[in-house]
């Protein structure tokens, strides 16, 4: 038997079909468009891209058996769902669970044509109990069972376990891989797969379930280290040790935009006036520029090669933002045109191709179907375009590349001076609240099919956070953050494991696979959560307490401490402690860990407009105080009537005729800025100006709150 098993199968395969099969229903596929390059690491998972009322597990997968994949290619395929795992006990058979992807096209060649050779449909029906996956619709999944590129296919025992390599001597249980497997062996690896089930017997299920009990236990295993600035400088020197300095962008191939990279850069440059890492910001973006479809705009997913070459040209939402948020922040940077033009290019593209009538947004736009390698038809000129068929978009809106392409579209729609983009992120928004948001239960994965499906996913719960936190700086909208608190407490009470202070990626399953009865606290997730817990902070100070009457006494409301319910402060702190010993592990991804550290330590420049954004000119202060070339900008929008009395409490110096915008940081605030002109002039004096004298209390603008630090124990600027 050859000692090299799967549990993770990356194929690279040369060939593409013309002709997909019908959908696979009940697993999520369907007859789509592969992806682009074939045997040039083209479906590589480091980007998988997005993975998104009331459902169980089975409902991502479909409720039964795969009735039409099996006349499609003769398998007989499950979903990942009890009646699976039953069947497998039953018939005392281990399971092939195939995890894909729609978007791909060595994933859609992989099941439809290489998955329904006759040998390899034979011996899958008789000896194994196949389950297909969409990754996309089953992140958790997805996690559980990685494999390095598209398809991934795991051998599960009956309990769900993958298989593992016994331990020797000097080493512990381990999967079994095998990558690059040709498809002509594929039959002769899945006989010897079952053979070696069959001759591990009961004690392979326990060494199988041993092995994932530790590997859950070693990544769980609580570690925490200080909150330092000084993780600052190590995380600045880890970028500039992955700058490409002959190719532009960062690291080795496959080659992709990197937002928080770029992101921190640009942080570290406002910071300290860092003209190195501006640069490798700017190159990695001007490099990228060859990633921009000229014709239809958007952005490609990667480049297989080094030099950028290679394109694979899947469009997918999630990296859409991305690069869109990245342009947006260079223009906010450097005030060039290239970047603002960079941007239009996206986000038409995102209006235009990927924005569905219902509301929602599509989440992936597939390759040329027709040609080998997916790009005759991106190659193909304007004219040319329109005499052909575009490649299939697919048409499901899964939660957080959605609110992601919500919040950069509404930070685009403040740099280029367009309300069609903000009117139509802001109707995204209202979709997802409307079809998957449920007020104390958090909001679903996708929408598909006319209903909410999937499990609830921690990176699905921070973009719509992160998204309704957006809106209510750029609208004043109390309701946004009354949902973005409603559901920042559901994570927090529900995803927080209170021995590493870290957050799951999912409420763990009670029963079924081990894998899935443990939650995976995955680094950029919480990186981003500590983000925004502190911005959660710096706005409304007092979560944490409940204000209860004394009617007995008279009295009017005291706060009074809950005990269990942490501090949004305290909640990110314990995040960055929990991060603070392994960050440096991550290399280049080490970024968001800086990110998060700074605006945790440093708070932010905060924007008070006083007055209504509807209108045009107070509109037009709000977005140029957007503007800023800052670090950390945060924007509160007042009523002069109803929030008077915050007005006072800041110390703002009433205007007599709104609108009027004021800056503060520090401990000092700006004259009030009545046009746009006055908004840099006077940023720039209140950032030379020494902080005030103080005697004991620092400033507090409103409401007990203060313009201060999460160290220090501050309130927040809106404290409701």
């Amino acid at each position: 038997m050859n000692g090299l098993l799967v549990f993770a199968l990356t194929l690279w395969l040369l060939a593409s079909s013309p002709t997909l099969g019908p959908r696979l229903a009940a697993s999520g596929f369907g007859a789509v468009a592969p992806s682009s390059q074939g045997g040039s690491g083209a479906g590589k998972q480091e980007d998988a891209g997005s993975a998104s009322k009331g459902t169980t597990p089975s409902d991502a997968g479909g409720a039964g058996k795969t009735r039409s994949a099996q006349s499609q290619s003769g398998i007989d395929w499950y979903p990942f769902a009890n009646a699976a795992f039953l069947r497998a006990q039953a018939l005392n058979r281990p399971i092939l669970l195939v995890v894909s992807v729609q978007w791909n096209r060595d994933a859609v060649h992989f099941v439809n044509e290489v998955l329904t050779r006759p040998e390899v449909v034979s011996i899958i029906r008789s000896r194994f109990i196949p389950i297909l996956v969409d990754a996309d619709l089953r992140p958790d999944i997805r996690q559980r069972y990685p494999g390095v590129s598209w398809p991934s296919m795991t051998i599960l025992n009956p309990e769900g376990d993958p298989l593992y390599v016994p331990a020797g001597e000097a080493s512990k249980p381990h999967r079994m891989t095998l990558e690059l497997v040709k498809p002509e062996k594929l039959a002769a690896f899945l006989r010897e797969s079952a053979d070696y089930f069959r001759t591990r017997g009961p004690k392979g299920s326990i060494l199988f379930r041993s092995a994932v009990l530790q590997e859950m236990k070693e990544e769980n295993q609580k570690k925490s280290g200080p909150v330092t600035g000084a993780s600052l400088e190590q995380v600045a020197e880890l970028i500039r040790g992955s700058v490409d300095a002959v190719h532009g962008g960062f690291g080795r191939a496959p080659k992709y935009l990197v937002p928080t990279a770029i992101e921190a850069c640009l942080m570290f440059n406002r910071l300290k006036s860092d003209p190195e890492l501006l640069a490798a910001a700017e190159g990695a973006l001007a490099s990228s520029n060859g990633l921009i479809d000229p014709v239809d705009g958007g952005i490609y997913r990667l480049a297989a090669k080094e030099d950028w070459k290679m394109i694979n040209y899947e469009k997918l939402l999630d990296r859409n933002a991305d690069a869109l948020e990245s342009f947006v922040d260079a223009y906010r940077a450097t005030a060039k045109p290239f970047y603002l033009e960079g941007a239009r290019r996206i986000a038409s593209y995102v209006l235009k191709t990927l924005s569905l009538d219902e509301g929602g947004f599509a989440y992936a736009q597939t390759a040329d179907l027709t040609s080998r390698d997916g790009g005759d038809y991106y190659r193909a000129s304007a004219e040319q375009r329109a005499k052909l068929p575009p490649p299939s978009v697919l048409r499901m809106t899964i939660t957080a590349p959605a609110a992601h392409a919500v919040r950069a579209l509404l930070r685009y729609a403040s740099v280029a001076d367009d309300p069609a983009a903000r009117e139509r992120a802001l109707r995204g928004l209202a979709f997802l609240d409307e079809k998957l948001y449920t007020k104390g239960r958090g909001i679903q994965h996708a929408w598909f099919g006319e209903q909410g499906t999937g499990p609830l996913i921690l990176e699905d719960q921070l973009a719509f956070v992160a998204a309704h936190l957006e809106a209510y700086e750029q609208t004043g909208a109390k309701n946004h953050v009354d949902t973005a608190l409603d559901v920042a407490r559901f994570v927090r009470d529900n995803l927080r494991d209170r021995e590493t202070g870290l957050l799951g990626d999912c409420i763990p399953q009670h029963g079924g696979p081990t894998l899935l009865q443990y939650a995976k606290h995955n680094y950029d997730e919480n990186c981003l959560a500590a983000r925004l817990f502190s911005r959660l902070h710096y706005l409304k100070r007092d979560e944490g307490l409940e204000k209860v009457r004394q009617e007995a006494r008279g009295e009017g409301a005291v706060a009074v401490e809950m005990p269990g319910r942490l501090r949004w402060a305290d909640v990110a702190k314990h995040i960055l402690e929990g991060l603070s010993p392994r960050y440096q592990s991550f290399g280049l991804r080490s970024a968001d860990y800086g990110l998060a550290v700074s605006e945790y330590l440093d708070g932010p420049l905060w924007a008070f407009l006083v007055g209504d954004p509807a209108q045009p000119e107070a509109r037009s202060l709000l977005d140029t105080a957007y503007r800023l070339d800052v670090p950390f900008l945060m924007r509160v929008v007042l009523d002069p009537v109803a929030d008077l009395d915050m007005i006072n409490a800041i110390g703002l110096t009433h205007h007599d005729r709104p609108p009027a915008l004021y800056l503060a940081q520090g401990g000092n605030i700006s004259r009030a800025a009545i046009s746009p002109s006055e908004v840099g002039p006077f940023y720039k004096l209140l950032h030379n100006a020494p902080p005030p004298a103080r005697e004991d209390k620092p400033l507090q603008p409103a409401s007990g709150a203060w313009l201060g630090r999460p160290r220090d124990g501050s309130a927040g600027a809106f404290s409701g």
